[in-house]
């Protein structure tokens, strides 16, 4: 299999396919298997951000205005 030339020139932290870079060790005599390679690699993959929340539909925003109103010392 023909290395990829991300993973070579950009090396591991561009690079954070455990088969690709597997396949790339291999080829230059690295002895150790898929599982090395991924133990390695997992503590430079980022982890997912969680996704920001939805801002409320005008639906509910209006549902919410119209069952709380504020109490007239408040306006």
């Amino acid at each position: 299999m023909t290395s990829s030339p991300t993973c070579t020139s950009e090396g591991p932290k561009r690079c954070t396919n455990a088969w690709t870079q597997r396949d790339e060790t291999k080829t230059h005599g690295y002895p150790d298997g898929y599982r090395a390679v991924l133990a390695y690699l997992r503590p430079l993959r980022t982890t997912p951000t969680a996704p920001a929340a939805r801002p409320p539909s005008p639906r509910t925003d209006t549902g919410w205005i119209l069952t709380h109103p504020l109490p007239q010392s408040k306006r």
